[in-house]
């Protein structure tokens, strides 16, 4: 791809630019110049919560935890800050949005939110971690412009929300599917 010209449209939280590229077609011919806009936006992680322990006896026990923000549900997610790693940042997110411990960290899947128009890189993670046994409103820092309520779900009813297309959330579907194939190894190792 060539880069012919590039201007900065719009810049707060976020950033848009517009593009003039060329590119190479597939028989080998250049293509006529093409106007695109890119999305640009920081490296995020993410991080769903998972209480092996409370899941072993698979009886309308408590284990994923999601946030529903005024947006519906959600997973626990933030920007990478300059020197974070994307670990650092899932414990971040998650001290702030639920006020629960981080635990071991696994990485899910590391994924562009969507090539070809964003820049945003995402560093998906299940959190296996100790939930409470009841729910936890009131948890995590409610400073800034979030409203959190945070909900302790089960696995059945996370399935439900994914299966039922009501959790209209890429990265909540990602970790959910994940955790669906994973869920036996992760309640084998306690």
């Amino acid at each position: 791809m060539r880069l012919k010209a590039q201007t900065r449209e719009y810049v707060k939280y976020f950033a848009l630019d517009e593009l003039t590229v060329s590119f190479d077609r597939f028989d080998g011919t250049p293509s006529p110049d093409v106007e695109r806009a890119v999305f640009l936006a920081g490296d995020a992680a993410i991080v769903l919560s998972y209480d092996p322990v409370k899941d072993l006896g698979r009886t309308d026990a408590h284990r994923s935890l999601g946030m529903r923000r005024s947006g519906g549900v959600a997973t626990g997610a933030g920007r990478i800050d300059p020197g974070e790693t994307p670990e650092a940042a899932a414990a971040r997110e998650m001290a702030e949005e639920t006020g629960l411990p981080t635990g071991r960290l696994v990485s899910v899947a590391r994924v562009y939110a969507s090539p070809g128009c964003s820049t945003e890189f995402c560093y998906m993670f299940l959190a296996v971690t100790s939930l409470p046994d009841q729910g936890t409103d009131g948890l995590g820092l409610m400073a800034g412009d979030e409203d959190i309520r945070t909900h302790i779900l089960s696995f059945e009813r996370l399935m439900a929300l994914v299966n039922g297309l009501a959790a209209a959330n890429a990265p909540l579907v990602l970790d959910a599917l994940w955790l669906a194939r994973e869920r036996d190894r992760l309640c084998g190792e306690g």
